[in-house]
């Protein structure tokens, strides 16, 4: 079973391709927005207004992602760690637990953080 291929028209290709891009999708619904008799004025501004910045923001680039910096504050250790300290390690406690939790918890909860160093730091000197 031989298949023949052809070149086709860009005008005779489907547009399903072309409208699974969500830009394509809404710079097409605009222009049809646009042209059409139909539709009442009022109804065409109040749907411009939704999908010329919708459009807007999918044609802007997005951010780079920000990395997640644990503030000074929470790395610095108390006093009470200070002074059970006998030989300083490498790396402190306090850091490694800090890191240790922005490596475990998921990117989408990073706000969760600093509240969880906070609890720890206050439940630790409650407990010496």
């Amino acid at each position: 079973m031989a298949r023949k291929m052809a070149l086709v028209p860009k005008e005779l290709v489907s547009e399903y391709y072309l409208l699974n891009k969500p830009e394509i999708r809404v710079e097409d619904n605009i222009s049809n927005l646009i042209h059409d008799e139909e539709t009442p004025n009022d109804m065409k501004a109040k749907l411009l207004s939704i999908w010329i910045p919708k459009y807007q923001r999918l044609m802007q680039p997005s951010p780079p992602p920000k990395p997640f910096e644990i503030p000074k504050e929470l790395l610095q250790e108390t006093e009470v760690e200070q002074e059970e300290k006998t030989h300083p390690p490498l790396i402190s406690r306090t850091h490694m637990i800090a890191k240790f939790i922005s490596y475990t918890i998921p990117k989408t909860r990073k706000k969760y953080i600093i509240p969880i160093l906070e609890k720890l730091r206050e439940a630790r000197l409650h407990i010496q």
